[in-house]
C-alpha cells in the first residue's frame, strides 16, 4: 500500500503567513510519520498484539507499507485514520490559535489517495513500488463527484478500479441538518402542494362542508389573530402569565382541529391530512438534547444528532400560522381560478398519513401534557400522568388518567359558577376516591393497572386554589380529547394493516 495526501500543494499555495505555514508542517511532521503510522494502528486495530503492519517509509506526505492480504481492510483504516487524525489537528489548531482563516468551514479538508497492489512476496520492493505507483497515481487521478467532494475521505485504487471513501456520518448529518431546516421553515414546494390538496378538497361539495369550509378558516384566522402572546419566544420564558397567554392560544387552535370523521373511512385520512398541516405551521425541529434557547442558533455539525419535531409558539410561528391561513383562503378562491398548479410531492400516501398522525396528534399531546405540567405540575398530576408501559399490554393506552367526560369539563370550566369544593364533588362522581390517606397517591395511581387513577380530593382542594381556571381546565380537556383520538386512530390503522 502506498498513500499521499491531496490538495497539498494547494493548501500550502494558499498560505501566506508564516505561523500558518510553520503551524501545518508541524502538524504533517508529527502524523506523517512511524509514531504517526503506529498510532493510527493501534486505533484502527486495538486488540491486536502481533505485528501486522510493516512499513517501508513514512515521510513528508508520503507512507508505504506492506501488510498481508487478511489484514487489507484494516491497511485501508489506517490511512483512513491518519487523515482524519490530520483533518482534526489541522480545525482544532486554527480554533486555538485564531489566526488568518478563521473558521472550520474555510478550510479545505485533505483527502488522501491510496494505491494498492496485490503480489506475492518473492520479488525486490523496487517492483512492488512500481506496481503500487501506478495504483497510486489512477487514486490521485480518479475525479470525484462534486456532490461527494466535501465528504471524501480516501480514494483507493485496487487492481485499476479506484473507490471513493465517503464519510457516512457527515453525510448522514448533511441531511438530517436539510431535513431539519426544510420541516422548520416555509419551503414554497410544500405550500404550492397543501394549495393544490385544498383545492382538491374545496370541489367536492361533501368535503368542503365537512373538514374545510372557507367559514371554518375565517374563524380560525378570527379567534387566532385575537390572541396576543409575548414579545418574547414564550418557549424560554415559563412565566405563569405568558405560559397561560401561550395555552389559552393553543386551546383555540387544537380545538379548532379536532378530528369529527373518525368513524368515516371515506373523509378521515383527508381531514387528518388537512388539519395537521395547518399546525404543522407551528413546528420546528431540534436536537432532543438542544437547550431550547438555541432554537434560533444555526445547524452546528456534529457527530451524531438526534432530532425531535417540537411546537414552538412565539411571534415568529404565529405570523407563520396566521400568514398560512390567510394564503389559504385567498389562493383556493374560486374567483381566481389558479389550475395550473401541479402536485410534486414525493411522499408516499401512507408516509403522508404517518406523518399527519404525528403531528396532528402524538407529538401534539406530549407538547400539551409538557406546557400543563410546567404551568401547574401538581395539579396536572392529580388527574393525569404518564402511563408506565410495564402496566398495560395496549400501546394505545398513553396516560392514567380520572375519568371525566367532555360534557363535565364544559360543567367545570365555569369557575364563577363552579366553586373548587363543587368540582371536587362533581369529580367524585365518575372517580373512586383515593383510601389510603397516609400513602404517596402518586405510587398508588401507579401501581394501578387499569388506564384510571383514583381521586384525591384533598390534594385537589389545595392545588387548585393556585391553577384552576378555564385556562387550564380546557387545555385538560384537550389532552384528553387528543389522547382519546389517538388511541382510536391507532385502532383503526391496526384494523386496516389486518
Amino acid at each position: 500500500m502506498k498513500a499521499d495526501l491531496n490538495g497539498m500543494g494547494n493548501m500550502f499555495a494558499s498560505i501566506n503567513d508564516y505561523e500558518e505555514y510553520k503551524r501545518v508542517s508541524d502538524i504533517l511532521k508529527e502524523n506523517i510519520s512511524l509514531v504517526g503510522l503506529l498510532d493510527a494502528a493501534k486505533n484502527t486495530c486495538q486488540d491486536n498484539d502481533a505485528a501486522w503492519i510493516y512499513p517501508f517509509y513514512v515521510a513528508g506526505d508520503d507512507i508505504f507499507f506492506a501488510v498481508s492480504v487478511t489484514n487489507l481492510f484494516k491497511g485501508i483504516d489506517v490511512c483512513r485514520q491518519m487523515v482524519i487524525t490530520i483533518n482534526n489537528a489541522l480545525i482544532k489548531k486554527n480554533e486555538d490559535n485564531k489566526t488568518k482563516i478563521k473558521n472550520k468551514s474555510d478550510i479545505k479538508k485533505l483527502s488522501m489517495g491510496i494505491g494498492v497492489s496485490i503480489t506475492f512476496n518473492r520479488e525486490p520492493i523496487r517492483y512492488y513500488l512500481e506496481a503500487v505507483n501506478d495504483q497510486l497515481d489512477k487514486a490521485k487521478n480518479a475525479v470525484c463527484p462534486e456532490t461527494l467532494q466535501e465528504f471524501l475521505q480516501t480514494t483507493i485504487a485496487i487492481n485499476n478500479q479506484t473507490f471513493f471513501d465517503v464519510d457516512y456520518d457527515e453525510i448522514n448529518n448533511k441531511i438530517e441538518a436539510i431535513n431539519k431546516d426544510l420541516n422548520s421553515n416555509p419551503i414554497w414546494r410544500s405550500f404550492k402542494n397543501d394549495i393544490k390538496d385544498f383545492q382538491s378538497l374545496n370541489s367536492d361539495k361533501e368535503m368542503r362542508e365537512q373538514i374545510c369550509s372557507t367559514s371554518f378558516l375565517y374563524s380560525l384566522l378570527e379567534k387566532l389573530s385575537s390572541i396576543k402572546i409575548c414579545d418574547k419566544d414564550v418557549s424560554e420564558n415559563n412565566d405563569k402569565i405568558s405560559l397561560e397567554k401561550e395555552l389559552e392560544y393553543i386551546n383555540i387552535l387544537l380545538y379548532s382541529l379536532r378530528l369529527k370523521h373518525l368513524d368515516n373511512s371515506n373523509i378521515r385520512n383527508k381531514e387528518l391530512l388537512f388539519k395537521s398541516r395547518i399546525i404543522k405551521q407551528l413546528y420546528v425541529v431540534l436536537n432532543k438534547d438542544e437547550d431550547k434557547k438555541k432554537i434560533k442558533k444555526k445547524y452546528k455539525k456534529a457527530n451524531k444528532k438526534i432530532y425531535k419535531d417540537t411546537i414552538v409558539l412565539n411571534d415568529n410561528s404565529k405570523h407563520r400560522l396566521e400568514t398560512y391561513i390567510q394564503l389559504l383562503i385567498l389562493l383556493t378562491d374560486p374567483r381566481y381560478n389558479l389550475n395550473s398548479i401541479e402536485h410534486s410531492s414525493e411522499d408516499s400516501e401512507k408516509s403522508q398519513i404517518e406523518n399527519a398522525h404525528k403531528f396532528l396528534l402524538k407529538e401534539t399531546i406530549n407538547y400539551l401534557y409538557e406546557k400543563l405540567y410546567n404551568y401547574d405540575s401538581n395539579l396536572l398530576n392529580i388527574f393525569i400522568n404518564k402511563d408506565d408501559p410495564k402496566n398495560n399490554n395496549s400501546s394505545d393506552i398513553y396516560f392514567k388518567r380520572l375519568n371525566i367526560e367532555k360534557s363535565m369539563f364544559f360543567k367545570l370550566r365555569d369557575t364563577d359558577k363552579v366553586s373548587i369544593e363543587k368540582a371536587a364533588e362533581l369529580i367524585k362522581l365518575k372517580n373512586q376516591v383515593c383510601q389510603n390517606k397516609d400513602s404517596n397517591v402518586t405510587k398508588e395511581n401507579k401501581k394501578n393497572t387499569s388506564s384510571h387513577m383514583c381521586f384525591d380530593e384533598d390534594k385537589f382542594k389545595k392545588a387548585a386554589k393556585n391553577s384552576w381556571n378555564s385556562t387550564f381546565i380546557d387545555s385538560l380537556m384537550l389532552l384528553y380529547q387528543y389522547n382519546e383520538m389517538n388511541i382510536k386512530l391507532n385502532g383503526i390503522f391496526k384494523e386496516e394493516e389486518k
